[in-house]
């Protein structure tokens, strides 16, 4: 039996990296980036352009719909880092 699809967009950050080491041998991982040089070992990289989906680019949203189609989960870490200053109602 095939392992099920995890993508996750946003991985290259702290909880990014941990969650693809422990996810490693229970689900096959794409990452959502939007450059290719990032690549780590088993795991597929999945170049996107957010500007583009955001946008309604339809080529663009059919593809992902493609790739999500299929995905056991997707985790959203993409945007705003979590260490870019105090949690407040303004961050």
């Amino acid at each position: 039996m095939t392992e099920p699809l995890l993508v996750i967009a946003g991985a290259s950050g702290v909880v990014g990296r941990h969650l693809i080491q422990a996810a490693r041998g229970r689900y096959r991982v794409t990452v959502l980036t939007r450059d290719l040089e990032g690549e780590r070992v088993g795991v597929h990289p999945l170049r996107w352009n957010p500007c583009a989906a955001r946008e309604g680019d339809e080529a663009e949203l059919q593809r992902l719909a493609a790739l999500l189609a299929d995905a056991h989960a997707v985790i959203n870490l993409a945007g705003e880092s979590i260490a870019g200053g105090r949690l407040d109602a303004e961050h």
